[in-house]
């Protein structure tokens, strides 16, 4: 396959993701502002319809209250008592008054009507007409439902009903009683829903209201629907509607229809519609332009990569790659330059495990020897030693009892690396116990303190509350910590503390397991010395042996544990040997 082929799939696949993407997220977004507007409208017009209701109803109550109030005036009561009995009464000052009580009402009407349900005088807070003003000074009230409440009850009525000249008004009728208690008259207040009524609810909803009884509509902002029956399509098709019942008792009076224009809703899809066509285009031609700029990157270090795997192949571990970049092609090239480093590393290695084992051969074929040797070294060495002892009683000059001491020591220290060589050659095979390693550390610290390198060391011991045991040879396990304590003495010079701790059952410890930590003050053991102070024969320290950190190795692995540096570099070194317990499955 060739590479150009793959950046012709990507910008083809990246054309196509894009498309459906911008596509549907077009789609959703329009979808979403339509019916965010659309809901928004219907909630407008319910919102006005139920503004509407509200506004009903506290005109039925100030109506009701007003009303009252009116028909307990001194001055309307005497000009109904004067119309009753038939004497005259001064019309003007009557106007007047109701006037100036219907204008600190802020009624739209208020009439007073004689006992029999005629009004003889009648004012409105707008100009009316001559003949309308006629027709309302003498208007018969038996028609209004709720006049004929108040007469059958004579006690207050109030409801929402038509009154002239053709509209609806909410409507208060109370009874005015005399001081005899005889029926004068009644009073009628109102408020009409009228066009001035719509009117200002439109200004203060911007939504259009209209008023509908018997499917004509007797009020409307819409002045396409003044007069109309029934109301036209176009008004659902052009608006978003709402219609509600103006309820009068326990019957619908008339209709409340609001209206909102769906005009603005699809003139700010259309200019949504545009931006995201406009959007989304541009979105597009960047994003091809972009991903042909991406594909030349992706293929160009695919390139490299590949040319670099062939090299690889042919048997080339110096290869490499350049870098490039932090994305994952760069981590891809990173990988590459690490495994072929680890496949070096390797090679190496294999090289030197070779070379391992043909010196770990050489290595067993001398300890063998050695073993044979120190065998055979041991018997007569110890004559040497037992002569040298029996000369120094024997002579009495001081220099030649200081030269029997020099050899007796240097005999002592040849006898040492003998024991210490055979220790290592053939390590002695007890029969395991149950050894508790807090006594372990006790009989360390106890023969510890005999020894003359410990002098000026400070030691100090924590045991485990929970006593651990494990299973193995307690000679063994007590050389092993002995070998670790003298060492880390021998770091710290006779100046400086040596601590023994035991733990179990802590967070640092794998379950099932025991630890002994030896940590001390000294100079700790470099990085680079970590992977041989285990080696046999490998020493640091001047007359050294090289075999007790190494018998120390083995008799821990032969426990079925390990033993770990845990601090390099210093200040200070802490040995880790880490046993299993005796109750868990692994040192069953």
């Amino acid at each position: 396959m060739r590479l150009r082929s793959i950046a012709a799939k990507i910008i083809l696949a990246q054309t196509a993701l894009l498309a459906v993407a911008l596509a549907v997220s077009a789609a959703a977004a329009l979808a979403f502002m339509n019916r965010y507007l659309q809901d928004s409208a219907r909630v407008s017009v319910r919102d006005t319809a139920r503004m509407v209701d509200n506004i009903i109803g506290r005109d039925t109550r100030q109506a009701a209250l007003f009303s009252r109030l009116i028909a307990e005036d001194y001055q309307v009561k005497v000009a109904l008592a004067g119309v009753r009995r038939g004497k005259p009464y001064d019309e003007q000052s009557l106007r007047s008054h109701l006037s100036a009580e219907l204008s600190s009402l802020s009624a739209d009407f208020l009439s007073l009507a004689t006992a029999d349900g005629v009004v003889f005088v009648h004012e409105d807070r707008v100009s009316v007409e001559r003949a309308d003003r006629a027709v309302l000074d003498s208007e018969p009230l038996f028609l209004s439902p709720a006049f004929q409440e108040c007469e059958a009850t004579q006690r207050q009525a109030v409801g929402v009903e038509p009154v002239y000249p053709r509209t609806m008004a909410v409507v208060a009728m109370s009874p005015v009683m005399g001081e005899d208690g005889r029926l004068l008259g009644f009073v009628r207040l109102g408020y009409r829903l009228d066009q001035r009524f719509v009117s200002e609810v439109r200004n203060i909803t911007d939504t259009h209201v209209a008023v509908r009884r018997r499917g004509v509509f007797i009020a409307a902002t819409l002045p396409a629907l003044q007069g109309v029956a029934p109301a036209p399509e176009s008004l659902r098709r052009d608006y978003f509607t709402h219609e509600s019942p103006i309820r009068n008792g326990s019957r619908d009076a008339a209709e409340l229809v609001t209206a909102s224009p769906r005009a603005p809703v699809r003139a700010v899809m259309r200019k949504t519609g545009l931006v995201v066509l406009c959007v989304g285009f541009s979105v597009f031609a960047l994003s091809v332009l972009g991903g042909a700029r991406m594909a030349r990157v992706l293929v160009r270090p695919l390139g490299r990569l590949m040319h670099g795997v062939r090299r690889l192949e042919s048997g080339d571990l110096d290869t490499s790659i350049p870098p490039a970049g932090d994305d994952e092609i760069g981590r891809l090239s990173q990988s590459f330059n690490t495994m072929t480093e680890s496949l070096r590393a390797r090679d190496e290695e294999i090289r030197s495990s070779r070379d391992q084992l043909i010196e770990s051969g050489k290595l067993a074929a001398v300890g063998e020897l050695a073993a044979g040797v120190a065998h055979e070294i041991g018997n007569p060495l110890a004559a040497i030693s037992g002569y040298i002892q029996l000369l120094n009683q024997m002579s009495g000059d001081g220099k030649t009892v200081h030269y029997l001491k020099e050899m007796e020591k240097e005999v002592g220290f040849i006898d040492a690396i003998i024991r210490e060589l055979l220790d290592f050659s053939r390590p002695s095979r007890t029969e395991d116990q149950r050894v508790s390693l807090n006594g372990i550390v006790e009989e360390a610290l106890r023969m510890l303190s005999f020894h003359k390198a410990m002098r000026g060391v400070r030691v100090s011991s924590e045991p485990d509350s929970l006593n651990p045991e494990v299973m193995g040879s307690r000679k063994e396990l007590l050389q092993a910590v002995l070998n670790l304590a003298l060492n880390a003495a021998q770091a710290v010079n006779s100046d400086g503390e040596v601590r023994l701790r035991v733990s179990s059952g802590s967070g640092d410890i794998p379950e099932g397991r025991a630890a002994i930590f030896i940590s001390d003050t000294g100079p700790g053991v470099p990085p680079e010395q970590v992977g041989k102070i285990f080696d046999p024969f490998y020493t640091t320290r001047r007359g050294g042996t090289g075999l007790g950190l190494s018998i120390t190795f083995r008799i821990v692995q032969r426990h079925g544990g390990e033993i770990t540096v845990l601090q390099q570099g210093g200040p200070g070194a802490v040995f880790r040997i880490l046993l299993p317990l005796a109750d868990s499955p692994a040192g069953d």
